[in-house]
């Protein structure tokens, strides 16, 4: 079966196409090419909503549907060399941690409608 060419599709099916991707679907996809994530950045407004947790200590990123169901991690690492992907998790490595989280949080502001949730320190134990 040859493949699809996806973004010969019209619009409104492209868009009903990425609207039943899910989230860890629509990030990978979108990385893919510069053209691919134009069009899922056209169908944000038709994408879900979502909650990104920014947990600065352990240099991740989570991002997740509002009924926590759908979900997806992002690491931050400064070790250039190494890629590590697996189903639901994603590694991404930059020159500093501050970079990184800045560039992938304008990332999934171009993907999804998102509420940003930041978590700074450590809970103390008591």
């Amino acid at each position: 079966m040859p493949p699809l060419p996806l973004l010969r599709l019209p619009g409104l099916v492209l868009c009903d196409v990425f609207r039943s991707l899910s989230i860890d679907e629509k990030i990978k996809l979108s990385t893919c090419s510069k053209k691919i994530s134009t069009q899922i950045n056209n169908a944000r407004l038709y994408s879900q909503r979502v909650i990104v947790n920014l947990d600065m200590i352990n240099q991740e990123i989570r991002v997740h549907s509002e009924n926590d169901e759908d979900k997806f991690d992002i690491f931050i690492d400064l070790d250039s060399w190494k890629i590590r992907n697996s189903r639901k998790r994603f590694k991404t490595y930059w020159k500093n941690y501050r970079e990184g989280f800045l560039s992938v949080i304008r990332h999934l502001l171009k993907i999804f409608q998102c509420k940003i949730v930041i978590k700074k320190k450590k809970k103390d134990c008591h």
